[in-house]
C-alpha cells in the first residue's frame, strides 16, 4: 500500500472520525483449534508497479482499461500461539507479493498474495486474497476507508511439527485527525479509533502501516 495514499486518504477519514459516523463491518474470525495471533507493522515495500492485462507498464496520468498491482511488502512482529500452534510464539517476518486488480474507475479489487513466513527457526509459506477495495470504495460514510481484510491458508515447511491451516488479518492504514495519528480499533469491530504509540512510527517519523492476524490449525 503506497505512501501517497495515506496522504490522500487522512484529510477524509480524519472528517469521518470526527463526525463520529464511522461504522465498519467487524474483522473475520476463523473457528478455532489451534491459534496463532500477532500484530505486524509493514516495514519495507518495494513501489508498486501496474500493469494493463497485455504486461505494458501502466504511466502515470493515463486512463487505461483493468490493469494489475504488483508490490512487495516486509512485515515484522510477534506472534503468540496456543494449543497445537504453541510452537508459532516469538518474532515473525513476513515476505509477500500481492497482484491486485486496478480499475480507472472504480479503484482497487481483490487479488492474489504469495509469501513466505519465519518464525524463530519455522519457516512456512502462505497463500490468499487481499482485498485493497475498501482503500477506494466510498463505503465509510461517503468516502474511502483506511483498511484492507486479508484471508488464505498457510502451511510450515521445515522442523518436525509440519503442519497447515487458515489465516485471517486485517491491515489498518494510519490515518491523521488535528495532527495526531489514528488506526481503528478492530477490537471493537472497527467503529472506534486508537492513536498510534511511538513505536508504530519508523525511524523517520512515518507512521507504519499495521497488520492484526489470526491463524488457526
Amino acid at each position: 500500500m503506497k505512501r501517497n495514499l495515506k496522504r490522500s486518504l487522512r484529510w477524509m477519514i480524519g472528517l469521518l472520525v470526527a463526525s463520529g459516523v464511522l461504522v465498519l463491518s467487524p474483522v473475520t474470525t476463523l473457528a478455532q483449534t489451534g491459534v496463532a495471533q500477532g500484530v505486524l507493522y509493514e516495514v519495507l515495500e518495494a513501489p508498486p508497479a501496474e500493469f494493463t492485462p497485455s504486461g505494458a507498464r501502466i504511466m502515470p496520468g493515463v486512463i487505461l482499461p483493468i490493469g494489475i498491482r504488483l508490490a512487495q511488502a516486509t512485515e515484522t512482529g510477534t506472534l503468540q500461539g496456543s494449543g497445537t500452534l504453541e510452537f508459532l510464539t516469538g518474532s515473525v517476518t513476513v515476505q509477500a507479493q500481492s497482484r491486485v486488480p486496478v480499475d480507472p474507475v472504480t479503484g482497487f479489487g481483490t487479488g492474489q498474495v504469495d509469501g513466505k513466513f519465519f518464525v524463530n527457526t519455522v519457516s512456512g509459506k502462505l497463500k490468499g486474497q487481499l482485498d485493497l477495495s475498501p482503500l477506494t470504495s466510498t463505503n465509510c460514510a461517503g468516502g474511502p476507508c483506511p483498511y484492507a481484510p486479508i484471508t488464505g491458508s498457510w502451511s510450515t515447511v521445515n522442523g518436525a511439527q509440519k503442519t497447515s491451516g487458515l489465516f485471517s488479518g486485517i491491515f489498518l492504514v494510519p490515518f491523521e485527525v488535528s495532527g495526531v495519528w489514528y488506526y481503528l480499533d478492530p477490537s471493537t469491530g472497527l467503529t472506534t479509533t486508537t492513536p498510534l504509540q511511538p513505536n508504530e512510527f519508523d525511524k523517520n517519523g512515518s507512521p507504519l502501516i499495521k497488520l492484526h492476524v489470526t491463524l488457526v490449525q
